[in-house]
């Protein structure tokens, strides 16, 4: 299995096929490459796909909690790339995985293609200090694995696959509780401090794909057909030529609920740039 070792982890990643141009897929919190195993087999006959566990997830260590941030992960998958001397980049994330892959866009824009952003978020917005400073006291109040189990139990339908929504939710509360309060924290203090920044530095096409909308008290909803949310209109402000798709009557992981109408949004997207 291929590692990359780096000084504060050894970052496992899956890498597969052979094409132009590369797919990098990043996912989201408590979560692993995994997720993405139904985009790897329908682009690998095309194109490389490669897919990272992020410091601390999967099969991906960690030395120190503290140093499980956005900053961080991006830095890795920074490093990857250019070890791995990927160029023409497609980026694509998920969740957490699209603050990644903008932080990426923020280190090395010459490597990159494109970006797709697969149902994001934003959290918090102003004093980066006091998004994690937010963030922190509600962990404090309402307990770590109460508000994860929560806030992942949201990301699903009524009509959801209980087996996906009860492997989802343990593979959550699975994640050492230590790294992941940190990176939670570190979701407010990123949102707020980094993420115009990030999204006003995008040079290359991006396609943002929706299903859900994050709507506070960490609980999503999902789309319903023509809706615009708040995230979406972020973007478009900081990103006028984004492209934007939705998928509705699915959850959060349209990757895995819709992997076919994901594919297909992927497919055009790539068509279209390439």
């Amino acid at each position: 299995m291929p590692f990359l070792d780096l000084a504060e982890t050894a970052l496992f990643y899956d890498d597969q096929g052979d094409g132009w141009p590369p797919l990098v897929l990043v996912h989201g919190f408590t979560c692993t490459h995994e997720d993405w195993h139904c985009q790897i087999s329908h682009f690998r006959s095309r194109h490389r796909a490669v897919s990272p566990d992020l410091r601390g997830h999967g099969l991906s260590s960690y030395r120190d909690p503290l140093t499980c941030t956005i900053k961080n992960c991006g830095r890795d998958v920074k490093v990857l790339l250019s070890t791995l001397d990927l160029k023409d980049v497609v980026l694509v994330g998920h969740s957490l995985g699209c603050r990644v892959v903008l932080q990426v866009n923020l280190l090395v824009p010459e490597r990159l293609g494109g970006l797709v952003l697969l149902d994001g978020s934003r959290i918090a917005a102003g004093d980066p200090a006091a998004g994690a400073a937010r963030a922190r006291r509600l962990i404090e109040t309402k307990g770590y694995a109460p508000l994860l189990e929560k806030e992942v139990r949201s990301m699903f339908l009524a009509n959801s696959d209980p087996e996906l929504v009860a492997r989802t939710v343990a593979r959550a509360l699975a994640f050492p509780q230590e790294a992941g309060q940190e990176l939670w924290i570190d979701h407010g203090a990123w949102d707020a401090g980094v993420m115009e920044e990030a999204l006003d530095q995008v040079r290359v096409p991006l396609l943002m794909l929706q299903s859900t909308e994050f709507i506070g008290n960490h609980i999503r909803v999902p789309l319903q057909p023509g809706e615009v949310t708040a995230w979406m209109q972020l973007v478009q402000q900081h990103v006028p030529q984004a492209r934007v798709e939705t998928i509705t009557g699915v959850g959060h992981f349209a990757m895995l609920e819709a992997p076919n109408a994901v594919n297909q949004v992927l497919s055009r997207f790539l068509a279209s740039v390439f």
